[in-house]
């Protein structure tokens, strides 16, 4: 597959000239199908020659268009995805894959990418990645009504328009852009994975989604992470199971489920879902009761990897029974790290203070009414889209030092909640002429916390902070230093002493593989030396087999 490949030079291209490089490339590829422009900044009379150097690529198929608009004004955003849309139009390329995320335009910003959407282009897309872009209610509801219309002129064209993976988190959906895109996904039925994380849903939208996603018999991965379920959305959920037995991966972690909603989806699992691989339950305020129901709903999932129900209320005896019973069933280590949980032998707390009624009425009280003229993270249309314009500060007596030079779980955990990532990002971007082996220490020294048993709240926020302070800097030079650093790759300096402990690395960069935050050739590269067969990893039966299994979903 040609791909052309500008990840990460932080290229700031904003007069035509400036893009010559992009350009010129694009010309030159023979069959060019991937276009990655993911870490530079794009103005818009460099989309418009980029545009119109696609507009000769009819083998296009994959854009990869993460974090390019950093530093523009939020009115330059539209104009400039229609100069890329358009190429690609007149192009008459068949659009596999589409990623805009870390893009955080608003409602406005897609509009921009409209015309693209309901295009033939887009006939053929099976994967739109929209993380962290600011979509809002409004957007949703452009993006929604874009896709529907896609899915209408393929139809009138004899086509279909079978989108397989829709991933949205972090973009403020709420209850009605839920909704949204609940009637898109019961229009298409054609869905594999969906994740939509931390959007801000309560039950109604939650009942939005599952009753259209029961319109989808292919689903293998539901993730819908840090919404609010309360028991209410949890039979939502649950009513849907039946229909999606192909469901491999469910991740309700940090849901507020709560005992009442826990035992739902238990029952539910237990009758249903044939194929599970993986089920996060964390942090749902669930009990020792509702705890060993889980335990007892997967006795009959035969192939069942992972559980995760940290951060709940279920008390050390319960844990030490929901281990038995999994481990009589055969499930032995399929339990995931247990270190938060909350629960204590001697209390009667059923989860929550006040009745489950109770706590459902203050939720609907809760659901905010967003305006619509705050599109991305309250940034106003007239203001520059740069996510480190204002760098955010710890609070007093907190030093992003301090997890800097010694990044545990614990130091990161003292950093403001909202703000970890930016911190941490603005702390590497002071580095003016980053040294890539300084880089490549600190990374390792970061992901050592994403052990495969870690905390999995712990682990996601870890994988944020990387994600987001060293995607600019995943080059193949940076790739070696990572390497060098975990014994894959030798080092000239003989006094270079490598780190032993390796498994929290591997971990991190398997995920940003899988995250397409590395180029096919960084990925290649991993692969090429990951497999030695002197290295540590073979060392470690549970880490190589980590390995061998995520890496056939690169």
């Amino acid at each position: 597959m040609s791909e052309v490949s500008f990840f990460g030079k932080q290229l700031k291209l904003d007069k035509e000239e400036d893009a010559a490089d992009v350009v010129k490339a694009i010309e030159e590829a023979v069959d060019m199908e991937t276009l990655t422009l993911s870490g530079n900044t794009c103005g818009v009379e460099a989309c418009k020659a980029i545009g119109a150097a696609l507009s000769t690529k009819p083998t296009f198929k994959r854009a990869i268009w993460r974090d390019i608009f950093t530093g523009r004004l939020l009115d330059e955003i539209p104009p400039s995805l229609d100069h890329l849309g358009d190429g690609v139009i007149v192009s008459s390329a068949k659009l596999t894959e589409l990623d805009l995320s870390d893009n955080a335009f608003g409602p406005n910003g897609i509009k921009g990418a409209v015309n693209l959407l309901s295009s033939p282009a887009c006939f053929s897309l099976k994967i739109l990645t929209l993380n962290n872009v600011g979509l809002g209610i409004g957007g949703a509801k452009l993006l929604a009504t874009s896709l529907l219309n896609c899915h209408q002129a393929a139809a009138e064209a004899g086509d279909k328009f079978a989108l397989e993976e829709f991933t949205s988190g972090r973009n403020r959906l709420e209850n009605e852009g839920a909704k949204a895109m609940a009637e898109v996904f019961e229009t298409l039925g054609t869905l594999v994975r969906v994740s939509m994380t931390q959007n801000g849903i309560n039950h109604p939208g939650i009942t939005a989604l599952a009753r259209a996603l029961a319109k989808n018999p292919n689903m293998e991965v539901l993730d819908l992470n840090d919404n609010t379920f309360t028991a209410k959305g949890a039979a939502a959920v649950a009513e849907a199971f039946p229909m999606l037995n192909k469901l491999k991966k469910i991740n309700f972690g940090d849901c507020l489920l709560r005992a009442e909603g826990a035992k739902v989806i238990a029952t539910a699992v237990q009758d249903h879902l044939p194929n599970l691989e993986e089920l996060d339950l964390s942090f749902n305020e669930v009990d020792g009761e509702a705890a060993l129901a889980i335990g007892t709903a997967l006795a009959n999932k035969t192939i069942i990897k992972k559980v995760e129900l940290n951060g709940n209320c279920i008390g050390e005896t319960n844990i030490e029974l929901l281990r038995q019973s999994l481990e009589a069933k055969g499930h032995m280590d399929v339990l995931g790290n247990l270190s938060d949980d909350e629960g204590d032998d001697d209390d009667e707390d059923d989860g929550g203070s006040g009745s489950e009624e109770e706590d459902e009425e203050q939720d609907d009280d809760k659901e905010t009414k967003p305006s619509e003229e705050a599109p991305a993270d309250g940034v106003k249309e007239d203001s520059v889209h740069e996510a480190t314009a204002k760098s955010p500060q710890p609070s007093p007596g907190v030093s992003v030092d301090t997890y800097w030079n010694n990044p545990t779980i614990d130091n990161l955990w003292l950093l403001p909640a909202g703000e970890r990532t930016n911190l941490v990002a603005t702390k590497v971007l002071e580095c003016k002429t980053p040294d890539m082996m300084e880089f490549g220490r600190h990374f390792v020294r970061i992901a050592a916390c994403c052990k495969m048993k870690d905390d999995q709240a712990a682990k996601t926020a870890v994988l944020q902070v990387l994600e987001t302070s060293f995607k600019a800097h995943m080059t193949s030079d940076f790739m070696s230093a990572f390497l060098q650093h975990v014994g894959l790759l030798k080092n000239e300096d003989k006094t270079f002493q490598p780190t032993t402990d390796i498994e929290g690395p591997i971990v991190a960069m398997m995920h940003l593989a899988k995250e397409k935050i590395l180029s096919e050739e960084q990925i290649d590269m991993l692969k090429l030396f990951i497999f030695k067969e002197d290295s540590l990893i073979h060392q470690q039966q549970s880490l190589k087999q980590y390995v061998q299994e995520n890496i056939s979903a690169v």
